[in-house]
């Protein structure tokens, strides 16, 4: 980044992004204001959903300026963008391979300042040694700024990661000088959409955790009891209108035994035992929680779990009780080893019996608002939401954060990273 900064362009790193703010919303609203989106094709990238879906992002809108980090192999969708090579690259502000990029950059931007030639240091900073990490994903949103005589320094947090891929995002041109005129910027006009190159149900394998993880397309869907489901509790109610802005991936099963204790590193707490394939049991909120960050990934919200669980459908169950679900008539009073039952629309597996599943939310009640994206929170919250051990989709229920309870599990969600 330190030679986008030499050609007197700010750089926004995701490091001082503030507590507490949701980095999706962070990343979208940079790519809301650019001009120019840069995605670095590395061997970490070419496997990032995000990456692939900010790119996409640039090439819907016209202003991608894809280069190569690594010798890989770009992804279908992008392959007919030409996309300049910085492989082998030295860092410097100069030479025909960063010439090429800049050039993209400034015509994209209007500005043929941005390829002016710039004195080089003696020695190139290296902003962070990040050779051995390949197993992460640098993202950095950028702004352009155009500047006579200096360069500004000005940084804010719009991405994040920390490694083998950078994505850039170039905004307006303006003068950081007072003194200076030049004219207004002028927002880009067009309409911006989010398009998804991921199929439903696509399937990834999390390396940290060998446990398949499907990918659930952003949408909207009404939570809450069912229609026509008469079986419906009052916690279930009022049915409302939900919109989930982004895709996410989510555990095709719950997290297994052998998971659990291979990640962790403790042993099997589980009431049941016999299979490595076991659904993992008797571990309480802040553990499952733990587990979900240790490998890249996030407990869902519940609405984003009751989304994924009806994939589409609009009824208590997504098929016959007794082809999808384990439950007090035919488990034997005893959990199953993962996927034995049939998955739902969205290849998902015991999403309804088996166990129960820790969410992220505090338990509280439903609003009959519109909602995007909710996470309900709780001052002083007792209890924790865990959905899943019941043969309806509709079906809560609470726990305390601190107790482990026998068929009281989870599955992770999140994007891969």
């Amino acid at each position: 980044m330190a030679a986008l900064e030499r050609r007197g362009w700010t750089v926004w790193w995701d490091r001082t992004i503030l507590a507490g703010r949701v980095w999706e919303r962070e990343i979208e609203a940079a790519l809301a204001e650019a001009r120019c989106v840069i995605v670095a094709w590395s061997e970490g990238s070419v496997q990032s959903d995000w990456v692939w879906t900010e790119a996409d992002e640039g090439k819907t809108r016209g202003v991608l300026v894809p280069v190569l980090l690594d010798a890989v192999t770009i992804p279908l969708a992008f392959r007919r963008i030409h996309a300049a090579s910085l492989v082998g690259w030295d860092g410097r502000a100069t030479g025909s391979q960063f010439e090429e990029v800049a050039r993209a950059i400034a015509a994209l931007l209007g500005s043929a300042e941005a390829v002016t030639d710039v004195e080089e240091p003696d020695q190139v900073e290296q902003e962070e040694d990040v050779s051995n990490e390949e197993d992460e994903e640098l993202e950095v949103a950028t702004e352009a700024t155009q500047t006579v005589g200096e360069s500004s320094s000005k940084r804010e947090v719009l991405g994040y990661g920390a490694a083998a891929v950078v994505i850039a995002v170039c905004a307006y041109w303006y003068s950081n000088s007072k003194s200076q005129t030049s004219a207004p910027p002028v927002k880009p006009t067009a309409t911006i959409r989010k398009i998804s190159l991921l199929t439903p149900g696509e399937i990834r394998v999390n390396p940290k955790d060998n446990l398949r993880y499907v990918w659930i397309p952003a949408g909207e869907f009404t939570m809450g009891c069912s229609p026509g489901d008469s079986e419906c509790f009052d916690d279930e109610k009022p049915a409302h209108l939900v919109k989930i802005s982004h895709g996410f991936r989510l555990g095709q099963t719950e997290v297994t035994q052998a998971a659990y204790t291979a990640v962790t590193g403790k042993p099997n707490p589980s009431l049941f035992k016999g299979s490595d394939d076991l659904p993992v049991e008797k571990v309480n909120w802040e553990e499952a929680k733990e587990y979900c960050e240790a490998v890249g990934l996030r407990l869902p919200t519940e609405a984003e779990w009751e989304y994924a669980a009806r994939a589409g459908s609009t009824g208590a169950r997504y098929g016959k009780v007794d082809e999808v679900a384990w439950y007090d008539g035919n488990s034997e009073k005893k959990t199953h080893p993962a996927a034995e039952k049939s998955a739902n629309a969205w290849g998902l597996y015991d999403i309804l019996g088996n166990v129960w599943e820790w969410v992220q939310d505090d338990y509280a009640p439903y609003q009959k608002e519109l909602a995007t994206d909710p996470v309900a929170t709780v001052a002083n919250a007792e209890f924790k939401v865990l959905r899943g051990g019941c043969i309806r989709g509709s079906r809560r229920f609470r726990g305390g954060p601190p107790y482990r309870v026998a068929g009281v599990g989870f599955r992770c969600g999140g994007v891969l990273r």
